[in-house]
């Protein structure tokens, strides 16, 4: 069962046949009318669609934004709805978003719903795509001629992979980094800095600065000096997050093309 939700501001006149009309197609709607609840609910719910009563709500930046901003893999298909074609704007649907009257909404829905099914299979595919991407790591850490036999590299893996998953929540602390690999493999802090630092030194001890600057992209000065613990495993996670959002925006300009409202 997809599941969608109804915005509208409240004291509004709701369109009554939506939700029954909706049921009826397997889908489960849910009304809100607060702006703040309605987000946190997309956040936790991630559903498949959404729809906006076109006659009650205003469509201001802070909405608009709100879904620009965030990340393509669970914003969801927007269609704002009016009672009267002449209130629905002059304007081409784009993105994510579809204007139209309600009838015609009704009318379409099952052309709408092998859209909606279409993104929805498109974000298994790149979340499927996403749980693949560590094994990058570990080639980006054979580049730089770390041993993946050796625990310190076990543990660099792990603490690149937890900077990654904790990039989107802002400011990401090593304390919070080493001691969650310690605790994954029932060991102390203090010994997963050191094993990764020995990993390190290691490492940079047979490194051929130019060839792995030229290999990677990179600017020679990253590699001509050994790095710290922190300094190599932001380098080595900004850089995969700035690879891994290069495919996927590839990725998703290819699938989407495929998709026509």
């Amino acid at each position: 069962m997809l599941t969608a939700f109804y915005y509208f501001i409240n004291g509004a006149k709701c369109n009554s046949t939506l939700k029954p009309f909706l049921q009826l197609k397997n889908v489960f709607l849910e009304y809100e009318s607060k702006l703040h609840i309605l987000f946190a609910k997309i956040i936790n719910y991630q559903p498949e669609f959404l729809i906006v009563d076109g006659d009650s709500v205003v469509l201001n930046s802070d909405f608009i934004e709100y879904f620009n901003e965030k990340s393509p893999f669970y914003v969801p298909l927007i269609f704002i709805l009016y009672e009267n074609k002449s209130e629905v704007p002059n304007t081409s649907n784009s993105g994510n978003y579809v204007y139209l009257t309600y009838e015609d909404f009704l009318f379409k829905f099952s052309s709408f719903l092998t859209i909606i099914q279409n993104k929805c299979q498109l974000v298994k595919n790149i979340e499927k795509f996403q749980l693949t991407k560590f094994n990058t790591i570990l080639s980006f850490l054979f580049k730089i001629n770390f041993s993946f036999k050796t625990q310190g590299t076990i543990f660099l893996k792990d603490c690149i992979k937890f900077y990654i998953n904790d990039s989107n929540s802002g400011i990401v602390n090593m304390c919070d980094i080493y001691n969650y690999v310690a605790k994954c493999h029932n060991t102390t802090i203090a010994n997963v800095e050191r094993s990764i630092r020995i990993a390190i030194q290691s490492a940079w001890e047979k490194l051929n600065a130019k060839n792995t600057a030229q290999e990677l992209g990179l600017d020679i000065i990253f590699f001509e000096k050994q790095p710290s613990c922190r300094e190599l495993i932001v380098l080595a996670s900004e850089y995969l997050l700035e690879s891994y959002k290069e495919i996927n925006i590839k990725r998703m300009i290819t699938e989407t093309s495929k998709i026509e409202l």
